[in-house]
Order: structure tokens, then C-alpha cells, then sequence
């Protein structure tokens, strides 16, 4: 009895197959969703995809070693030694004033009036002059204010751009304005200086 018993709970590839066959529709819609939803989740991982970061850092490198400490602050050091370098210290912004149309001025020329915010990042004051490059054109401060930037703040400015007439060539024209100091540039701002229709 032990054999027949045996022989009946042992399972034939035959019985395995004909159950396959029986269940062929299920196994197929199985496999069928089980590929969709796999594609499916690709394509919506695509689409987001991961988060991606991008850091930007400025470093000096200069053959120049800082001064050694003596009795002063790592800060105050620091800030002093920076301020040797005000291309890294100062930010200069530069725009026409809105709703200003040029002017016609002695001499051939034309002028624009334009408005300037120089922040000035250092504990010291910083002289800086601003000159029209490529062009032959002059600035003039409105009001006799000085190009003298206070410490560790936004300096405002008006001043006109004259150029001579024979020299612009659009009625929108960029220009290209040098700001230097103690003779060393330190940075260029571009803008437009408006002149008559062609």
C-alpha cells in the first residue's frame, strides 16, 4: 500500500505540462502586465528622474601669501587682504534710466543718462573711476558727486555717457563700461546708449 500511495502523490512532468496548457491565458496576462507595468515604471522615472545639484565656487590663487597675524583678528586680516583685490570685493550694475530718450549736446554729441549701484563688500573705502570702452566717450558724474565708494555698502550714481554722434551707428547701440580702480580695471558692464532713428 506504501508504493501505491507512494506513486499517486508523485507528480509527472505530464501533469505539470497539461496544467500549463490549461492555464496558458493566466500566465500570459501575467507576464503581459508584469512587462507593462516594469516599462511603465521606467518611463515615469524618466520623466522625473533624480534631483540634480550644481555648486559654483570662485577660489583666488595668488603668488601673493597673506600677511603673517600680529596681534590682529584672522577677520580683520582677511579683509584687508582682500581688499587688495577689488575685482573680488566690488559689484557694479549699471543701467540706462527708463523713459530717457538721448540728448544732442555741444560738440557733436549724444548723451544718455544712466544709473549706477556699486556694492562694496570691503570695511574700506575705494576710489573708482568709470571710462566708455571701444568708444571715445566721456562720463560725467550729475551733481559733482565723487567716484568714492563707502565701506561695506550700495553706492548709488548718476552720470551721463557722451559719445560722439558719429559714432553710433543704431538707435540701440551697446556699450561696454570699464570700472577701474587706482588704475587697475576690475570689472566691464555692458548696456545700451540710445541714439537717434537711422
Amino acid at each position: 500500500m506504501d508504493d501505491k500511495t507512494q506513486l499517486e502523490e508523485e507528480i509527472s512532468l505530464m501533469d505539470l505540462y497539461d496544467v500549463l496548457v490549461r492555464r496558458k491565458k493566466l500566465i500570459l496576462v501575467v507576464i503581459v502586465l508584469a512587462i507593462l507595468l516594469s516599462g511603465g515604471g521606467v518611463m515615469v522615472m524618466r520623466n522625473i528622474g533624480p534631483a540634480v545639484y550644481e555648486a559654483v565656487a570662485t577660489v583666488m590663487v595668488s603668488p601673493i601669501s597673506p600677511p603673517p597675524l600680529k596681534g590682529e583678528t584672522a577677520y580683520s586680516v582677511l579683509l584687508d587682504y582682500l581688499s587688495q583685490y577689488p575685482q573680488l570685493t566690488v559689484d557694479t550694475y549699471i543701467s540706462r534710466v527708463k523713459g530717457q530718450l538721448y540728448q544732442e549736446v555741444d560738440g557733436g554729441k549724444l548723451s544718455n543718462l544712466f544709473a549706477a549701484k556699486i556694492l562694496n563688500k570691503t570695511n574700506k573705502e575705494i576710489p573708482v573711476e568709470l571710462k566708455v570702452e571701444g568708444l571715445s566717450g566721456e562720463i560725467k558724474l550729475v551733481g559733482g558727486q565723487q567716484f568714492l565708494l563707502k565701506k561695506e555698502a550700495i553706492n548709488d550714481y548718476n552720470f551721463f555717457v557722451e559719445i560722439p554722434k558719429s559714432e553710433i551707428r543704431e538707435r540701440s547701440n551697446n556699450i561696454t563700461i570699464g570700472v577701474y580702480s587706482e588704475g587697475q580695471k576690475i570689472q566691464s558692464v555692458k548696456t545700451k546708449f540710445l541714439g537717434p532713428f537711422k
